[in-house]
């Protein structure tokens, strides 16, 4: 995917870099997943055709994988930090498509049966 190709699907990102490209792919792969949409990262036909709540999910995805733990505000006067000790990417990345993308959601339990239990 090329940075031609996100402008084209309509993916407004501030930062249109390779790492970039990289990231809305690593997105698409994880919408075609983890939901019910019918796409491929080749596809940019059917990517054009992503609803708002995708496009708008993969955004997020972008920044919530680009974001690191550590401080999160600071004040001079008072001399006061605030720190995000909150590391688990994977867990806002499925809050998030919860929020944004819940009618084409598959659910994240999977069921295995037994073959023969008892005897």
């Amino acid at each position: 995917m090329t940075v031609e190709d996100i402008k084209e699907i309509g993916i407004l990102c501030e930062d249109t870099s390779e790492m970039t490209c990289l990231m809305v792919e690593c997105a698409v792969e994880w919408l075609a997943a983890h939901t019910t949409l019918q796409i491929s990262v080749n596809d940019i036909q059917a990517l054009k055709k992503l609803p708002s709540s995708a496009k708008l999910f993969i955004i997020k995805y972008i920044e919530i994988s680009n974001r690191e733990a550590g401080v999160a505000s600071e004040s001079l006067g008072g001399l006061s930090q605030s720190f995000d000790s909150s590391t688990d990417n994977q867990t806002l990345i499925w809050s998030l498509a919860e929020e944004l993308l819940s009618q084409y959601l598959k659910s994240r339990n999977s069921f295995i049966p037994a073959k023969r239990k008892w005897r």
